[in-house]
């Protein structure tokens, strides 16, 4: 992961909630009622182990919303 290969996406995407501020507060609000983020202990957890956890919490949303 060290490649370089999920910066130039994740930079885009920056920038397109800098630009955007609908999707900026949407967000915002994600990571305020994301369960992994707010697990105690979760600023210990390698960027991988919270990239997972996250694909998994987002994945679950989704599924519930459809």
């Amino acid at each position: 992961m060290n490649d370089g290969t999920i910066d130039s996406p994740r930079l885009k995407i920056i920038n397109q909630l800098k630009a955007n501020e609908e999707q900026k507060n949407t967000a915002i609000k994600m990571v305020e009622q994301s369960k992994v983020l707010n697990t105690p202990g979760a600023e210990k957890q390698t960027k991988r182990e919270l990239f997972e956890a996250l694909w998994q919490e987002i994945e679950i949303r989704a599924r519930e919303s459809l």
